[in-house]
């Protein structure tokens, strides 16, 4: 997965490619009324833009307002990486040390 957030003035961009299938979780993160990534009292606009494998969201603060990137960016990381095993290599017959 890879995911990129950007500030633009008042506008946050949210790329993220090779999702998996978790576009439902990217939703929910920021649809959440309690979590801390997103003030809505902050909030002037979202849109969301889904492809098969991939995710475009824009977020607009409103005029004289800030919304955090690296909260969001935290938040959002936090939703896509959880419970997911650590990788571990499989090991043959003869390992390398």
């Amino acid at each position: 997965m890879l995911m990129r957030v950007r500030e633009r003035n008042n506008v946050i961009e949210i790329q993220l490619t090779r999702l998996n299938g978790r576009q439902q979780v990217v939703v929910e993160v920021l649809g959440r009324e309690d979590d801390t990534a997103i003030d809505r009292s902050k909030l002037e606009s979202m849109s969301l833009r889904a492809r098969a494998d991939a995710m475009d969201v824009r977020l607009r603060a409103k005029a004289g307002e800030r919304l955090d990137p690296i909260e969001i960016y935290r938040s959002l990381r936090r939703a896509l990486c959880a419970g997911r095993p650590p990788f571990i290599a499989p090991i043959g017959d003869e390992a390398v040390i």
